[in-house]
């Protein structure tokens, strides 16, 4: 499966075949935004229920199933100082979990598909559920509608392509 990920630069350079990110990397780890701490982890838990255990010291790592996703959306994160690139890489498909991009915004809100249920519950697993999302209304809305993945670790012999740019992925 051809994705398209963004990586630190020092992430093409660490030693060995298997490349990786820790888990201090993950996103909710950033001061701003550490409200996304629990959706991440729930996406986390969904890969290891839906996928494999994973790695408990690597962060899952996220992209976009290729050449579907625009690749404007980082021109706006220009950062003359943060070396970064753009790696499209064929992935075997059972290390990849894949979801809707728009409906992930529902677990990072802390939102529910659903408004009757009640508490701390939550309906996150409509998310991998590709005709209920179609049934109700989260079907691809413009051309910018896309599939997120998020995988465990990059083979080096899986790098189709690199693309170096300056700027924060």
């Amino acid at each position: 499966m051809l994705i398209r990920t963004m990586q630190r630069r020092s992430f093409i350079k660490q030693p060995g075949n298997m490349l990786t990110t820790p888990r201090s990397r993950e996103v909710w780890h950033e001061p701003d935004l550490s409200d996304f701490r629990e959706p991440y982890e729930w996406m986390r838990h969904q890969f290891e229920l839906r996928r494999m255990p994973l790695n408990p010291d690597n962060a899952l790592l996220w992209g976009w199933i290729h050449p579907l996703h625009e690749e404007d959306q980082y021109r706006g994160f220009n950062n003359r100082r943060a070396a970064s690139v753009q790696l499209i890489v064929d992935i075997p498909s059972h290390l990849v979990l894949a979801s809707d991009f728009d409906a992930w915004h529902i677990p990072l809100g802390h939102s529910n598909f659903s408004d009757n249920l009640s508490g701390n519950d939550h309906d996150w697993e409509k998310l991998f559920d590709e005709h209920w999302l179609l049934t109700n209304g989260w079907g691809p809305q413009s051309k910018n509608s896309y599939v997120q993945c998020v995988f465990p670790y990059i083979k080096r012999e899986w790098i189709r392509n690199i693309k170096y740019f300056r700027g924060i992925y």
